[in-house]
């Protein structure tokens, strides 16, 4: 990671525009989802490896995902100066049973793969 430049920054939200504005008025573009989409745009921009990690959890059952993803975290190193065992808090809202969050990041990590 090399930290946040002002072209960095644009890119990012430049991006997070695009995919936003593409499922303008479908299911699943509200805020939250908004919100997921820019954390995965984040995490591709900052990290290629995580993303990679993140992406090969992606595939695989929905209901283990968090489970998976902090197996695969673990193995990564903190040499790029990501947390990634706090990775899953992004989606977590401290209701049980509420997957909504976690499920749009999914789905944007599938769709920035």
């Amino acid at each position: 990671m090399n930290g946040p430049t002002p072209r960095r920054i644009k890119r990012s939200i430049n991006t997070m525009y695009l995919y936003g504005n593409v499922v303008d008025g479908q299911e699943g573009a509200g805020v939250e989802s908004l919100a997921m989409l820019f954390a995965a745009i984040i995490l591709k921009a900052e990290s290629a490896q995580g993303f990679n990690a993140v992406a090969s959890c992606t595939a695989g059952d929905k209901e283990h995902f968090t489970e998976n993803l902090e197996a695969v975290l673990k193995s990564l190193g903190q040499n790029d100066g990501i947390n990634w065992t706090a990775l899953p808090t992004l989606w977590s809202d401290g209701e049980s049973g509420n997957t909504a969050k976690r499920d749009a990041f999914i789905s944007w990590v599938q769709k920035l793969k």
